[in-house]
């Protein structure tokens, strides 16, 4: 599957509070759709925040995002694509199992994941168990391994994460995905 990131920039935050922000970035998020339609993408890659976020605005971003997400479903479908939101480190949105779930409760599968293990921060422990929560809402993966503290995008046996239990979880989903 080829799969196309979505700029991360704050005039890409389809989560923006600030619905003229939002409304320019979804229309961003569509030009960036006929692009990705054009070089055969199948999987969008879209954070569902920009950093930082101010955490007293955390249940407006989900909102947002939710709407975002809402309206361009149909397009999406349309064009035989599905949207894998990643899990973002720090304190941007999705940077829990919880948050994740949240934005994408309610969605049919052409909303899914992008777990990106890097992301995770003091969280790697938890990898095995949040692939098999997501189960078929894992779209696509992003593969590095870190010290546990921050990114650090290390080659795979470099850091911290136990790469057999999360191939394991990977094995038990069945996961098919890049």
């Amino acid at each position: 599957a080829v799969s196309y990131h979505i700029p991360f920039t704050k005039a890409d935050d389809v989560s923006d509070p600030d619905e003229p922000l939002r409304l320019r970035a979804m229309s961003r998020l569509r030009a960036l759709l006929k692009e990705a339609e054009f070089f055969g993408s199948e999987i969008i890659v879209l954070h569902p925040s920009t950093e930082p976020v101010n955490q007293n605005l955390r249940r407006e971003h989900i909102a947002q995002l939710r709407k975002s997400m809402t309206e361009v479903e149909d397009e999406i479908r349309q064009k035989n694509l599905r949207v894998a939101l990643e899990m973002l480190p720090r304190q941007c949105m999705g940077n829990t199992l919880a948050d994740i779930s949240r934005m994408l409760e309610g969605f049919s599968d052409v909303f899914g994941c992008c777990l990106d293990v890097n992301h995770l921060m003091g969280q790697y422990s938890l990898i095995p168990s949040i692939v098999r929560d997501l189960g078929p809402k894992l779209v696509t993966l992003h593969i590095s391994d870190y010290d546990g503290i921050d990114e650090r995008h290390w080659m795979p046996g470099m850091g911290v994460i136990d790469w057999k239990a999360f191939l394991e979880a990977l094995s038990d989903i069945g996961y098919r995905g890049p």
